[in-house]
C-alpha cells in the first residue's frame, strides 16, 4: 500500500472505498486489514490451508498487517496472530484502495 501523507496529515481508506484525510497524531502509521465476509477467518499456524488454527478474525474485525507471502498473509488481532489468505481479508492491496 502506498502510504499517501503529508508533514500533518495521513490519508486513510475505508472499505467501501471512501477516504478521509486525519491528522498523523491520532495514528501509528502500522497498516491494518479488515475482515468483510460475515463468516469468522480462521487465522493459522502457517501459510497452509490445514495447518492448526490460532485464532478466528470476526466479521468487520480489524487485524494488523505484518506481511504478505505468496497468498497469504500475517495477520495480529490482539494477543493473537496466524496466517490467513490474502484474499480474504480487505486492505492487503499493493495500490490505495480508495476511490
Amino acid at each position: 500500500l502506498r502510504l499517501i501523507e503529508t508533514e500533518e496529515w495521513r490519508r486513510i481508506c475505508d472499505p467501501e472505498g471512501g477516504l478521509a484525510w486525519v491528522h498523523k497524531r491520532t495514528t501509528d502509521g502500522r497498516r491494518t486489514v479488515m475482515r468483510l465476509a460475515s463468516e469468522p477467518l480462521a487465522l493459522r499456524e502457517r501459510a497452509k490451508p490445514q495447518a492448526q488454527v490460532n485464532a478466528y478474525l470476526q466479521s468487520r474485525a480489524l487485524a494488523d498487517l505484518d506481511r504478505c507471502d505468496k497468498g497469504w498473509c500475517k495477520l495480529k488481532a490482539g494477543s493473537r496472530s496466524g496466517w490467513a489468505p490474502q484474499n480474504e481479508v480487505w486492505g492487503t492491496a499493493p495500490a490505495a484502495q480508495c476511490r
